[in-house]
This record gives structure tokens, C-alpha cells and sequence, in this order.
């Protein structure tokens, strides 16, 4: 069987293109995970903000839209998708109109600065987003907040899913056929971190983020 690669294989993406609608579909369908994250976190805390839910459900259909055709318009929503995640935390909008909205118009603006860029910005954006995790850990709870088991317990599932989000991006790796495709992994253990740091988040309270 001949398979077909991403016309950026191998420092883009392992998993070989599929025949049909859906080019990559372990990557498609892990996508699905972010939604039960989303369900659960909202139904053990109330105050779980609208801007959050919608923000990741823009993540998600982002995902779904890039590994379904893998063109460059499509990666580029899903490279902004990463940077929605960083604000969603930051948003709370009182209505579902605003929230929905003003994600939208977040996506959309990221999208296109990532479109007109000549090279990829996925593994900083990743390691931007770990920071990121880190920071508004400090600014929920100080220095103390780096002791707190639920957080690095989520950051440390975080980190092993961005190492086998990296070796999808290794062309040696690549060619080792017995080794599962690294983003589809990403995926799973990025929804699991959505899910513990989320919910970590808002049952804290962001009410309880004091200062810039």
C-alpha cells in the first residue's frame, strides 16, 4: 500500500493521508475529546465561565476542520485555536452572544497573522502555552501554586503529550512505523490537561486572582 504524507511530512505530521472526506482520521476524531471536557468541568462547577465553554468549542471545531483537509487556511484556525485557549481563561463574557462573538473575532484575527506566516509556529505556540498554564497558576494562588497537586499533576500530563506531540515532528521517529502517530496522542492528553486544569480553575474561583 502507498501511503501518502502531508506535503510537509515529516516535520509537520506522521499520520499518512486517508482516502474520503476525513484526510487524517486518528487525528480527526481525537479531536472529540476536548467536548467531554468540556461537559464535565461545566457540570462540577457553575461558575465554569461561557467564554471557557465556547472557546473550546472553537478548539475543537478548529482541530476537526484542519485534520479533516490539512490545507494551510484550516492549520492556520487551528494554530489560532491554541491561542483562544490562552485567553478563554482571562474572558467572561455574561452572554453567550458576546462570548461566542468575540471568540469568533479572537480566531479569526490570530488565524489570519498565522496564515501569512512563512513557517510554523506550533511547537512555540505549545511551550507558550505551558507557560501560560504556569502563569495564571501564580496568579490564582502565588508561589504556592506550584505545590498544588491538581495543577502539576495537569501540567505534568501536559508535558508528556507535548513530547509525543514533538516526535511527530522528528523525521526518524516518523519512519518508525511500530510507534503510535504522536498527534493523536497530543490530542487525548491535551483534553485530559483541558479537563484537570479547568476544573482546577474554576473551582478555585478566577474571582480570586488579585493584581495584572
Amino acid at each position: 500500500m502507498n501511503l501518502v504524507y502531508p506535503p510537509c511530512y515529516p516535520v509537520c505530521s506522521c499520520e499518512p493521508y486517508m482516502a474520503g472526506l476525513i484526510l487524517q482520521p486518528w487525528a480527526f476524531w481525537t479531536s472529540l475529546l476536548y467536548l467531554p471536557a468540556i461537559y464535565f468541568v461545566a457540570k462540577k462547577n457553575p461558575n465554569t465561565s461561557r467564554s471557557w465553554i465556547s472557546g473550546i468549542i472553537l478548539v475543537t471545531i478548529a482541530s476537526l476542520l484542519a485534520h479533516a483537509s490539512f490545507d494551510k487556511l484550516t492549520l492556520a484556525f487551528d494554530e489560532a485555536a491554541v491561542v483562544l485557549v490562552l485567553l478563554s481563561y482571562h474572558l467572561n463574557e455574561k452572554t453567550w452572544a458576546r462570548a461566542i462573538g468575540l471568540n469568533i473575532l479572537l480566531i479569526a484575527i490570530f488565524a489570519t497573522v498565522f496564515f501569512s506566516l512563512p513557517f510554523d509556529v506550533w511547537v512555540p505556540l505549545v511551550f507558550v502555552l505551558f507557560l501560560f498554564s504556569g502563569y495564571l497558576a501564580y496568579r490564582k494562588l502565588g508561589g504556592k501554586a506550584f505545590l498544588d497537586r491538581e495543577f502539576l499533576v495537569s501540567i505534568a500530563i501536559y508535558a508528556a503529550s507535548f513530547a509525543l506531540f514533538a516526535y511527530d515532528k522528528h523525521p526518524l521517529l516518523c519512519k518508525a512505523e511500530f510507534l503510535p502517530y504522536g498527534h493523536p496522542a497530543w490530542h487525548a492528553g491535551a483534553a485530559v490537561t483541558t479537563y484537570l486544569f479547568a476544573d482546577w480553575w474554576f473551582r478555585k474561583g478566577p474571582r480570586k486572582i488579585q493584581g495584572p
